[in-house]
């Protein structure tokens, strides 16, 4: 249907050119002027879920000035004098050169160290535990005092005098020497160190500077510049005698990720469109081939980015990068479009055949792909938007644009390559290929759980070796062993958050050793809490109250050492007044830089610690600043971790979202659950072995090659729906076109492997980790769509069509397989029964037999039942006399036969072969219950027959000795007819039909029908009649019976599924339009059959399907059937249906120029009325002369005396040949004169008879006889 419409609209173009050329150029226009709206947004967090947590995240890194620090170094020549020159010159050029890009910067650190030193020494109170009193306790015992007062003066007299002084003043006993170590910032500089004002590094071989970079961290273009820039400016410098000047910030991760990125999507284009022209060229042998090809494809790109570009200008680059991977879609609408072209031969035949399969394919592919819009991410919203307009724009562009092309240019692709015959798989093979499949899924499918997920994101940026060496000389982290925390105490007030930060500090630095803590940068010695000065504050008077004398003391001795006690006056101050001045830790803050790591808003206090910990220790820590309430722990890579983990759950989500919705859209597009399920089955296995592969051979996925699952997915229920398309087109018409198909899928699959492939010689990790994955999945499934799905087909519906059998269908397979398993259940309870109780229990034998018989019937009588969609019919069944034994002989036609004749009383037993009466299942029960084994012959059974019988059972014997494989009754054996005469027991005739259609020979499926049986008189020997001539006439009274049987019971109902299974599988609309016409028809059928009685030959004219050919065949084999439709499509369908003979046919032609054959009946349902008023009667006239005596003409139509409802008929033709083109026609509707056909019909020796067919349309039946 839809690709009838698509081909409508082709038909319109090539009628309407410059309409065509009008919509065309104006497409083109408006998607031009989309593709200028596009922005290009490279910023690397864009993969982030853009929840509340990556607000936080993302403004952290955005505004944290620590992340816009850009720190340049030089080489020390040794001398300072020197070193502080070539840093005064380049800052002086840096300020100039990259005055917008470049602020703060500063050479040099101008921090009053001694305002420092004392303002720590004023704050070392609050770190004071009662540990630490009870050393300074030890410090102001006996001879302590005088030791500590000999090595200040030492202090005073050394090199560094001038600069100790204040030290000294402040603390003469050293009483804080280990808690100032602890508060200088020096030893927690990481690589750093501070001489002079001057910032080192630790060994001095290299003096530092700083500066902030103003450009935002997300214009990755000026950045870009700026990168450009400066590297041009350090190697001018490089040039320069005696200078070695270097630098590094984060910008250059961002700009390295922007570069490769780019580069990457160049290369790998460059590389996949290289190789695809070359496959294209080589297969189809021609230069011009390839531009053919990629219509499409720049089609598709261009309403990709020019849809975006109106719908979200900004676009992410990764996405854009990685929706390469689109381009190997695109390609599969050129193959298939082309493949079928070059096999039709016509641009509209070929939109027809592929508009349904490639727009259902699309739109699977598109729901899969567009459901990514639902998540947080930008990278993913992006791709599936760009996803969504680039294949909606090609699949449009392929159906409707590139067929008028094709025809106005005379684009043509010859295949000039030599005509190979296909290969064939032997039997043997294919089995083996199918276990091993088999046992491949189980493993991958075990192995699938082991599937790991990277959400790690450095494996996800560009890092040069080059830029990780500088990073780990610039911040003296190896990331390899350390790990950079950022701990935050935030509260609605500033005291809150100072006591939360102080707690932070206090924990880290009690444990700093344990917590492998190598830096520690904290801002709560410069802003401690009020609460906690004055806790220390109060333990430090308390303290010193218990030595008042310690002025005194200090006094007297300080002379012994030269020293002068009035200069210790700050430190006597300090102990009766231990006060610390804020402001001079805000000013000291300021000058050290810290200030950065503070924050203070309306009712939101905010203080960082940083921390550089081993990464083996990191859990430990973040367990023990847990505890502290209100305490947040910024890790970047562990918050991208979280992050990424919650939008692969959201993934997960939207990938079953999307899997059900293409489910959902395969079932109504095919009707059946099985189409389906077949269609959907390549992707649930692709899927599985993608997932096992992977595992198998550790390719992890991540954040970004997940993208590929979408596509696979995509992709894979492309290649299913066309292969499935072109099955259900041979299984409808016997034509086999699967081959171009399979073409497209080839030529898809390697241009899309190629296309994708070459995404593992990207150097970015991100689009590198695709290649791999991609390779992996599209092998899989072009091997399952290739090998595995069109033989699961052949299995479940052509190889069963050749055997003259319907499709497997879902429920009957399930219900099926659930029946036999209950049987067989049974049988093995049975054998348990009789083997561990029944036989030991002490009674006799007989009866024991009589239980078991009886419980096989009703195992058997409850199989039959359980058949629900299987309606039992029994007729005359009061003329089965059990208690009278008899030799009941049946026809066999199914195993179902058995059990029909089991049920029917628990004293039967029956006559078994071998392999019944060996087998491990029936045997144990079978024997015990007094079975007879045929292969002993009638001789060897005589005695046994003989006790059976005058135990009260009758013997059951199906005389054809096999299953008939027609149902047809064939030649009895002579066995039951020599027992019957030898022991003068009469025959019990017992006909069962229908067990043939429910369950023929040699099929496991138990379909819908009727299973009806009919016992026939009692029959015995004649006077004189020998046992053989007693068998034939035994069996010619059973076919006689069976044809009676079949004639008051074989209806159209009981055929109806016969007929029906001709049309399943074969698309919804044709089955539901002969289900709706069956039932509509059925019933005159059924009168048709009766009309036709005896005669032999049937003319169908306007047969359609066939459904009126076919259920006169079922009826009578033996009748020579002709249908003829001017419709080829139909007649194409008719004769790939189950023919019971060979005596059926189905023609396709023209009733005005048909040679019509000579039969005794003919029919013509809606079909006079198509032809002109002078060509119905000369069709009647023709077919007059082609009939007998006593032939039958059958005409229904609609007449022009029911005026009144002869509008209805009108409308109901203009919907079925204008709307809905089920029927062809070339001529205006003529309908029938009733008077014009009675008059024919008396004018030519016919009688007439007119029966109407509805009360709301002007259809009637004229009969006319001979």
């Amino acid at each position: 249907m839809i690709g009838q419409i698509c081909a409508r609209i082709v038909a319109f173009f090539l009628r309407k050119r410059v309409v065509f050329w009008g919509i065309f150029l104006l497409v083109l226009t408006f998607l031009g002027v989309g593709v200028s709206k596009l922005n290009i947004n490279e910023d690397l967090y864009a993969i982030f879920p853009q929840g509340e947590e990556f607000r936080k995240f993302n403004e952290i890194v955005q505004k944290n000035k620590l992340n816009k620090q850009v720190v340049f170094s030089i080489k020390n020549q040794g001398d300072e004098e020197l070193t502080f020159e070539q840093l005064e010159g380049l800052k002086v050029d840096l300020e100039k050169r990259f005055s917008q890009e470049l602020s703060e910067i500063e050479i040099v650190k101008s921090v009053d160290q001694a305002a420092l030193i004392g303002f720590l020494q004023k704050s070392s109170i609050r770190t004071l535990e009662p540990k630490d009193y009870a050393r300074l306790e030890e410090k102001l015992k006996g001879d302590s005092i005088r030791k500590s007062l000999k090595r200040s003066a030492d202090l005073l007299h050394g090199p560094n005098a001038f600069f100790l002084s204040s030290v000294v003043a402040q603390d003469p006993l050293g009483l804080f020497y280990e808690q100032l170590k602890q508060l200088n910032p020096s030893s927690d500089s990481g690589n750093y160190s501070l001489k002079d004002g001057v910032v080192y590094s630790r060994d001095e071989q290299y003096a530092f500077f700083f500066g902030t970079i103003e450009i935002n961290q997300k214009d990755t273009k000026k950045l870009a510049e700026f990168s450009k820039r400066i590297e041009a400016f350090k190697q001018e410098k490089a040039k320069q005698k005696g200078l070695k000047f270097d630098y590094f910030g984060t910008f250059q991760v961002a700009v390295e990720n922007a570069k490769q990125v780019k580069f990457d999507a160049f290369l790998t284009s460059m590389i996949s469109i290289s190789g695809i022209l070359l496959l294209l060229i080589l297969y189809y042998r021609s230069v011009l081939a390839p531009i053919y090809f990629l219509f499409p494809a720049f089609f598709g790109i261009l309403s990709g980015a020019g849809l975006v570009g109106y719908l979200h200008p900004e676009i992410s680059a990764i996405s854009l990068a990685t929706s390469s991977v689109l381009l190997g879609i695109v390609l599969d609408y050129s193959f298939h479009f082309f493949t079928h072209l070059k096999h039709l031969g016509d641009v509209v035949k070929t939109v027809k055949e592929i508009g349904s399969p490639m727009l259902l394919g699309s739109f699977t592919t598109i729901a899969a792909l567009a459901s990514l819009l639902f998540t947080n991410s930008v990278v993913l919203q992006n791709f599936g938007l760009i996803a969504l307009c680039t294949l909606s724009g090609s699949v449009v562009f392929t159906l409707l644009f590139l067929p008028v092309l094709v025809k106005q240019f005379r684009m043509e692709i010859r295949d000039k390559s030599k005509p190979t015959k296909g290969f064939k798989l032997s039997k043997p093979l294919v089995r083996a290929s199918f276990l091993l499949i088999t046992l491949l899924s189980l493993v991958f499918l075990y192995k699938s759980s082991g599937m790991t997920f990277d959400s790690d994101m450095n494996h996800l940026s560009f890092h040069t070796k080059e830029l990780k060496e500088k990073e780990k000389f610039y911040t003296g982290i190896n990331p390899n062993t350390d790990k950079k925390l950022f701990v935050f105490s935030s509260a609605p007030t500033m005291e809150a958050a100072r006591i939360q930060n102080d707690a932070v500090y206090q924990s880290l630095v009690a444990d700093k050793e344990q917590y492998g803590i190598s830096e520690l940068v904290s801002l709560s010695p410069y802003l401690p809490s009020k609460n906690s000065l004055e806790k220390s504050e109060a333990n430090w008077l308390n303290f010193w109250k218990k030595h008042s004398n310690i002025e005194r003391e200090v006094q007297q001795i300080s002379p012994e050492y030269g020293l002068n006690s009035a200069g210790f006056k700050p430190f006597f101050q300090w102990i009766e007044k231990p006060s610390v001045d804020k402001q001079e830790g805000i000013d000291l803050l300021n000058q050290l830089g810290l200030n950065k790591f503070v924050s203070e808003e309306k009712d939101l206090y905010s203080y960082a610690t940083s921390i550089t910990v081993k990464k083996d220790k990191q859990d430990l820590v973040k367990e023990e600043l847990s505890k502290i309430e209100g305490v947040f722990i910024l890790d970047i890579s562990e918050m991208a971790k979280s992050m990424l983990n919650v939008v692969k759950k959201d993934f997960d989500y939207l990938f079953l979202f999307s899997s059900l919705l293409v489910f959902v859209s395969l079932l109504v597009i095919y009707g059946r659950i099985e189409l389906t399920l077949f269609a959907a089955f390549p992707m649930v296995l692709g899927w599985i072995w993608i997932l096992g592969i992977s595992s198998m051979f550790d390719i992890p996925f991540n954040f970004i090659n997940i993208i590929v699952a979408t596509f696979i997915f995509g992709l894979g229920d492309d290649f299913s729906i066309f292969t499935t398309d072109g099955l259900i087109q041979q299984s409808r018409t016997g034509v086999n076109s699967i081959k171009s198909s399979q073409s497209g899928i080839i030529l898809s699959g390697i241009s899309t492997i190629i296309g994708t492939g070459v995404l593992i010689f990207a150097k970015h990790p991100a689009i590198h980790s695709i290649g791999a994955i991609s390779v992996v999945g599209i092998g899989s499934i072009m091997l399952i769509t290739l090998f595995l799905q069109p033989r699961i087909f052949n299995f479940f519906v052509l190889n069963r069509a050749k055997a003259g059998r319907g499709p497997i269908t879902f429920f009957y397979f399930i219900y099926s397989i659930l029946l036999f398993l209950y049987f067989f259940v049974g049988s093995f309870v049975l054998n348990i029964f009789l083997i561990f109780i029944l036989i030991p229990l002490p009674i006799k034998r007989i009866k024991k037999q009589n239980v078991l018989n009886y419980l096989i019937s009703r195992l058997a009588k409850s199989t039959i039942y359980a058949g629900f969609h299987v309606k039992k019919i029994g007729v005359d069944a009061h003329k089965l006399d059990y208690k009278n034994p008899s030799i009941i002989i049946a026809n066999h036609s199914s195993f179902l036969d058995i059990l029909v004749v089991l049920m029917l009383h628990p004293k039967t037993v029956i006559m078994v072969k071998k392999w019944v009466y060996n087998s491990p299942v029936f045997s144990p029960f079978i024997r015990y219950g007094g079975y007879l084994f045929a292969e002993e012959g009638a001789d060897g059974n005589l005695d046994d027959v003989r006790k059976r019988i005058d135990e009260g059972y009758s013997i059951v014997i199906f005389p054809e000795g096999t299953r008939s494989s027609d149902g047809m009754i064939k030649r009895f054996h002579k066995g039951a007819f020599y027992l019957s005469m030898e022991m003068g027991i009469p025959i019990q005739p017992l006909l069962i039909l229908g067990t043939h259609e429910v369950n023929p020979k040699n099929d496991f499926i138990i379909n819908q029908g009727q299973i009806l049986y009919k016992p026939l008189d009692r029959i015995t020997a004649l006077e004189n009649e020998t046992y053989g001539q007693f068998c034939k006439r035994a069996t010619q009274l059973m076919r006689d019976g069976m044809q009676n049987f079949r004639k008051e019971h074989a209806t159209s109902t009981f055929f109806t599924r016969k007929v029906m299974e001709n049309y399943l599988l074969k698309g919804p609309i044709l089955e539901w339009y002969i289900r709706v016409k069956w039932r509509m028809e059925r019933t005159n059928f059924d009168f048709y059959n009766q009309l036709i009685g005896t005669k032999k030959s049937v003319v169908d004219v306007g047969c359609g399907y066939g459904y009126l050919s076919l259920f006169l065949n079922y009826y009578d084999p033996s009748r020579r059937i002709v249908g003829m439709d001017y419709d080829e499509d139909k007649i194409a369908v008719a004769n790939n249906c189950i023919k019971l003979s060979d005596k059926i046919n189905f023609e396709n032609a023209d009733i005005r120029e048909w040679e019509i054959p000579a039969a005794d009946v003919y029919f013509f349902n809606d079909v006079i009325h198509y032809l002109k008023p002078e060509e119905q009667i000369q069709l009647l006239i023709d077919v007059n002369r082609k009939m007998d005596n006593e032939g039958i003409i059958v005409i229904r139509d609609g007449i022009i005396e029911l005026q009144d409802r002869l509008k209805n008929t009108k409308l109901t033709e203009i919907l079925s040949t204008k709307w809905f083109k089920f029927n062809k026609t070339t001529n205006d509707l003529t309908f029938l004169s009733a008077k014009q056909i009675e008059q024919f019909a008396h004018q030519n020796g016919f009688s007439f008879e007119l029966i109407e067919h509805s009360t709301k349309t002007s259809n009637v039946l004229m009969i006319l006889k001979k």
